[in-house]
């Protein structure tokens, strides 16, 4: 699932954040789309669609999804490089927990059914994000553990994607390297597909 701002948000020179944030969004799942073809992107909501994030995480965990990325974007002074930051959702009371698959689990504590997995494909999407090549480009930091509300409730993995543009079309310049980025969480969840239909 991809979620774009959903509210109108920060204002740029003639756009508003969610406008920005629902093009990129829009473009991510053509790129990803494209090169997996056998797993399903989903949007949280429509264009101009203002819904609560509480609405998102309920509707991403009926549907069982395997990934989740929210979007946001903010205005980058002229003189800077524009930055990048991955968060993931934490209380910073990461302690070992045993969720039984029946049992009732608080909002603010659905992130702990998929931190280990969480933290390891944050880690994979540093890495790459922080190559060489996107240097020119942009200054990736993180992943940070927050306790961020557009990631409240959900259980699969989730993510916060927050990227700086110094004029409204420059979110472009992030969709090749956030499509790379995903490659080997894309490349794991498609192996698990295949060995679920095999079985």
């Amino acid at each position: 699932m991809l979620s774009p701002y959903s509210i109108p948000g920060r204002k740029f020179s003639s756009n508003y954040e969610h406008t920005i944030a629902y093009q990129f969004a829009i473009a991510l799942k053509k790129n990803l789309e494209k090169e997996w073809p056998n797993i399903r992107i989903v949007l949280s909501h429509k264009r101009n669609e203002q819904i609560q994030s509480l609405q998102i995480a309920n509707t991403a965990n009926c549907l069982q999804i395997d990934l989740f990325f929210h979007f946001q974007f903010y205005q980058e002074q002229e003189f800077n490089i524009p930055s990048l930051y991955v968060y993931h959702f934490s209380y910073g009371n990461d302690f070992p927990t045993k969720i039984w698959d029946l049992s009732w689990c608080r909002v603010d504590q659905a992130y702990l059914i998929n931190k280990v997995r969480t933290r390891q494909w944050a880690q994979q999407m540093k890495i790459i994000l922080q190559g060489a090549e996107y240097h020119p480009w942009f200054t990736a930091h993180g992943p940070y553990k927050v306790p961020l509300k557009p990631l409240l409730g959900i259980m699969a993995p989730g993510f916060v994607i927050e990227m700086g543009i110094k004029e409204d079309a420059d979110w472009q310049n992030y969709i090749n390297p956030v499509t790379t980025s995903m490659v080997p969480i894309m490349e794991e969840l498609t192996k698990c597909i295949t060995s679920e239909e095999l079985a």
